[in-house]
């Protein structure tokens, strides 16, 4: 399954969507959950400074005291400022945030669809990497054909969901040469998901989705 399309395809944003999103594509932490040894917050690339949970508050507290165990109050505000769970106040930013980045990749996908491989857009993603001083430098170069452009260098780390879907969702297709697939880009004309089709003919995402439509259509 690919990350992109995968992501692009849920309905609504809600705390168990995204665990199952993040489960499917195992995604468990970002470079500082990796660092302290946790494993259960991610953060957005819109508000990479608040890291969110799929648990809730009262479930995680014992590990959010640890956390600040010993902490003055003033220090310990700020870190819990940093962190947002479920049913607290503000949460609901989280989806505001993944909700702008979904628009951002159907947009991406509706221009494949349409038979135009944004190579900018894709540069662009890059170059918002290597602002964060990655250490590393990437940009794709047109190739023998629209769709199999050439990749130089290589990313080290990801930091936020996002990367995470413009790395294995756009980059690594790219760096591995099946760059052709996004000329495949489709949505189902029954369930009306994105997905990748393996011929240029292809109308629906599943044979399901095909019985599905014609015998509604008959």
């Amino acid at each position: 399954m690919n990350i992109l399309t995968d992501f692009c395809n849920i309905d609504e944003l809600t705390v168990d969507a995204l665990d199952g999103f993040f489960r499917r594509h195992e995604i468990k932490h970002t470079l500082r959950g990796d660092q302290d040894g946790m494993e259960s917050f991610v953060v957005s690339e819109r508000i990479p400074d608040v890291s969110f949970y799929f648990t809730n508050l009262d479930r995680s507290k014992d590990s959010v005291d640890r956390m600040v165990e010993g902490l003055p109050e003033e220090s310990k505000k700020i870190i819990l400022s940093h962190n947002s769970f479920p049913g607290e106040d503000g949460y609901s930013r989280i989806f505001k945030a993944l909700e702008e980045s979904q628009t951002t990749y159907r947009e991406f996908l509706g221009r494949c669809i349409k038979g135009h491989l944004d190579l900018g857009f894709v540069n662009s993603r890059i170059a918002a990497m290597t602002e964060k001083d990655r250490g590393f430098d990437m940009k794709f170069m047109p190739g023998e054909t629209t769709w199999t452009p050439n990749l130089w260098l290589f990313p080290k780390n990801i930091r936020s969901v996002e990367e995470h879907i413009d790395i294995y969702g756009i980059i690594f297709p790219l760096y591995r040469g099946d760059g052709e697939m996004f000329s495949l880009a489709k949505v189902c004309r029954h369930c009306g998901k994105y997905f990748f089709a393996k011929t240029k003919r292809a109308e629906f995402c599943s044979d399901q989705c095909r019985k599905d439509y014609f015998r509604l259509n008959k």
